[in-house]
């Protein structure tokens, strides 16, 4: 049982492998995804690497350092590299506000589906993760009123 466990782990836990294209993964993840413990420990592996991974992206697109951003939420540099770690999980709704907030984004919390979690996957890539801050929006007229 362990090393069933251990390897429904470690199957959820690839992205795309060697060769395989994102139909081919896309395939491969539905198949895996028909049993609950593997979709459901994907899926928390993929939230983890995505939040963590777009805190990165978004802190080196303001063109920050990390000890800046740690400056600007309070805690110190060692603290964002954790953030920054796909490994982490302990995400505090709190600590994401803050980060939210120093980075000129709102922070979104839903819940979603699996077939949702496929067109993520597909799309994971570092332009998905970036967003502009909300004086750059300002500036590019995407807050105007509609009329």
């Amino acid at each position: 049982m362990q090393v069933k466990e251990r390897n429904r782990t470690e199957n959820s836990s690839r992205r795309i492998q060697p060769g395989e294209d994102a139909t081919e993964l896309r395939s491969r993840l539905v198949e895996e995804f028909q049993d609950e413990d593997t979709r459901y420990t994907y899926a928390e592996s993929f939230l983890n690497t995505r939040v963590a991974a777009q805190i990165k992206v978004l802190r080196e697109q303001r063109g920050l350092t990390q000890e800046a951003l740690a400056r600007m939420i309070g805690t110190r540099q060692a603290g964002v590299s954790r953030l920054e770690n796909v490994n982490y999980s302990a995400w505090k709704t709190n600590t994401l506000r803050r980060l939210a907030r120093a980075l000129g984004v709102r922070l979104s919390i839903s819940f979603e589906t699996f077939s949702g979690l496929l067109a993520e996957v597909e799309n994971f890539e570092r332009a998905s993760l970036q967003k502009p801050a909300f004086e750059q929006e300002v500036r590019r007229g995407m807050m105007r009123r509609r009329k």
